[in-house]
């Protein structure tokens, strides 16, 4: 005779939940699109300080910190078109492509593709060390 132990666990019956279902075609592709899509970014900021990204498109309440932006795919807000979030666009509140970007003073997009070969640390450096050098021709 074997006994029984007075903490022995009930057998636990599994319940499934039902799934509502959605009858409407509307619903079925309101969730669909939902669930992927690429993300229209637009950028706001918090009184304390903090920014972040947040996707303007309706049914979806997706938000990103601003430094995980980079490199990521958004619509433009000028064209509409997909690309690849930048050092740029991330400062951007409604961030655009290269495409749609247009400069106000002349560089050629020769010499900016000539200086996004460095990092921006390193570009950072060079513009500060040229500064040291105007002034020092100054005094």
């Amino acid at each position: 005779m074997v006994e029984q132990s007075p903490y022995k666990r009930p057998n636990l019956v599994q319940f499934q939940i039902p799934q509502p279902s959605c009858n409407i075609r509307g619903e079925k592709l309101v969730k669909a699109l939902a669930e992927k899509h690429i993300h229209k970014f637009k950028r706001i900021k918090y009184k304390s300080g903090n920014m972040i990204f947040f996707c303007a498109l309706p049914d979806c309440n997706h938000k990103m910190n601003t430094a995980l932006a980079l490199g990521k795919r958004s619509l433009c807000w000028r064209c509409g078109e997909p690309f690849i979030m930048n050092e740029y666009s991330i400062r951007l509140a409604k961030p655009h492509c290269e495409n749609c970007h247009k400069p106000k003073n002349s560089i050629t997009r020769e010499e900016v593709t000539e200086n996004s070969s460095i990092s921006l640390a390193d570009r950072l450096k060079q513009t500060i060390k040229q500064a040291q050098k105007n002034e020092e021709e100054e005094i």
